[in-house]
């Protein structure tokens, strides 16, 4: 699964300086770096320069690569967090920990959060790979209860509980009365939500050439609305 993902971020990558092929090689060079180095090290130096290969890769990436750069970042944030407030409080946050901190509710944006993200984004946020999703990259190249394809069963049980146990009425609150959840197409500015599902429906059918009397299989249909 690991050799699948570094698979797949090759082909996402058109060209070798692009994000998913650099971060992917040099997760892989590290992992690497830091294994195979500190043997090399310790064999022709001695075991006192064993640690070395970690010790200079934390050193560039704490210091160095993600050394503070100050921003007026309270302006825009408010952190229920202490351990965030004292890091970014005063100081460009990684987009990757302001998503984790939004979604966790350690983080409150000050204002409509698509105009903050849409107008002042770049006042507050920096687009550096942090610990975090480094953390995450090499989970996904073994099996892990954090690897997003190859978890165990009990973590695989409790995820799918979490979101499909929770009853037709939470689904219903926010999904309306078609139960769908994809994107909808509207004919007009005046037109709801559930008509634009309505209106995509239609349009599967029309595309599809259906006519009364006949069959069709729907994979993936969740609750069952084009069916019906």
């Amino acid at each position: 699964m690991g050799i699948e993902k570094v698979r797949i971020a090759a082909e996402m990558a058109t060209k070798w300086t692009d994000p998913t092929w650099v971060l992917t090689v040099a997760i892989i060079a590290g992992i690497v770096a830091n294994v195979v180095g500190p043997f090399v090290l310790g064999y022709y130096l001695g075991l006192k320069f064993v640690l070395l290969p970690a010790l200079a890769s934390y050193t560039w990436f704490s210091f160095v690569y993600m050394r503070r750069q100050p921003a007026n970042t309270s302006k825009y944030l408010t952190f229920k967090d202490a351990g965030l407030k004292s890091k970014y409080n005063n100081a460009r946050i990684p987009m990757a920990e302001l998503v984790d901190g939004y979604i966790s509710g350690k983080i409150d944006f000050n204002g409509d959060v698509l105009e903050l993200l849409q107008n002042d984004r770049d006042k507050f946020v920096n687009y550096k790979v942090s610990w975090v999703q480094v953390q995450w990259l090499i989970r996904q190249l073994f099996p892990n209860q954090h690897n997003s394809s190859l978890k165990d069963v009990n973590s695989t049980h409790k995820e799918i509980a979490e979101h499909y146990d929770r009853g037709n009425d939470f689904f219903n609150a926010f999904m309306g009365e078609t139960m769908v959840y994809t994107s909808g197409v509207y004919r007009g500015l005046d037109q709801t939500l559930e008509q634009a599902q309505f209106n995509k429906m239609s349009l599967i059918c029309d595309k599809l050439d259906v006519k009364a009397g006949e069959r069709f299989l729907d994979i993936g249909c969740g609750w069952g609305t084009l069916v019906r």
